[in-house]
């Protein structure tokens, strides 16, 4: 990735972050401030792109050494994962992350959600991508750990997986980790801007369901191990929770 293209991203989000600081209503739950959201997301954006550029560099496992894999290197708490192969839960957990990433822009909605505050909304979420996401590509690319399905002799994997380098991408759970970081988030936005309302424990609840489903069809899929699963469930719940409670935070910091 060029300097140039990484500086641009740095840029477009130093100047999102200065309006939104500008125009945030005096209602808002949330503090953003340059000081704190500039180094942030610039640090996060830097991090995503350099790992990203990183894993570039790693190759695929070759034939021989795929063939040379055994079971007997995986812990007894991931051994089952190995036996686990469907490409229809790859797809639907696929289709799954992808729509919990969208649970924050549900808020949109919102009659009580003032407009000043959808660039608040905006910005806390992606933050809350962003640093998931490094912290991801990072463990991924440092991990390189085979996905259970190569240890699988029961299945003919299709060709272009193992050809492609991602099959040594499986800790940890990246799917797990966007869908807690994204579901956390929101379900925490939704408790700041409606902090008397009856529907917080069930946004709670579906905040843990939705990764804790598309983690077990990750499983399912033969592409992650319980523990990648966990490792994501933990990073991405994690990240899902701080974002909005150092903004909260902030308030205080900031005034």
């Amino acid at each position: 990735m060029k300097s140039r293209l990484i500086l641009f991203i740095i840029s477009s989000f130093v100047v999102f972050s200065t309006l939104v600081a500008t125009a945030q209503s005096e209602t808002s739950p949330y503090k953003i401030h340059t000081a704190l959201d500039i180094p942030t997301i610039s640090a996060a954006s830097v991090g995503s792109l350099s790992t990203r550029w990183l894993q570039r560099q790693i190759k695929p496992l070759s034939g021989i050494e795929i063939s040379q894999l055994t079971t007997a290197t995986i812990p007894t708490i991931d051994l089952s994962a190995h036996s686990k192969w469907s490409p229809r839960a790859d797809k639907i957990s696929n289709l799954g992350t992808y729509a919990a990433m969208m649970t924050p822009g549900l808020l949109f909605f919102s009659p009580s959600i003032h407009r000043k505050d959808w660039g608040t909304i905006i910005l806390l979420s992606a933050e809350t991508f962003a640093l998931t996401d490094f912290a991801v590509q990072l463990t991924k690319s440092q991990v390189l750990r085979p996905r259970p399905f190569l240890y699988n002799t029961n299945i003919v994997v299709p060709e272009e997986l193992l050809m492609d380098k991602m099959h040594r991408f499986s800790m940890m759970s990246g799917s797990t980790a966007y869908a807690a970081a994204m579901s956390f988030t929101g379900a925490s936005l939704f408790s700041d801007y409606h902090p008397n309302s009856k529907l917080k424990p069930y946004i709670w609840v579906a905040a843990v369901i939705i990764p804790t489903a598309i983690g077990f069809l990750r499983y399912q899929s033969g592409h992650h191990y319980p523990t990648d699963i966990l490792v994501g469930y933990v990073v991405g719940t994690s990240i899902g929770i701080a974002i909005p409670y150092i903004h909260r935070k902030a308030k205080i910091w900031f005034q």
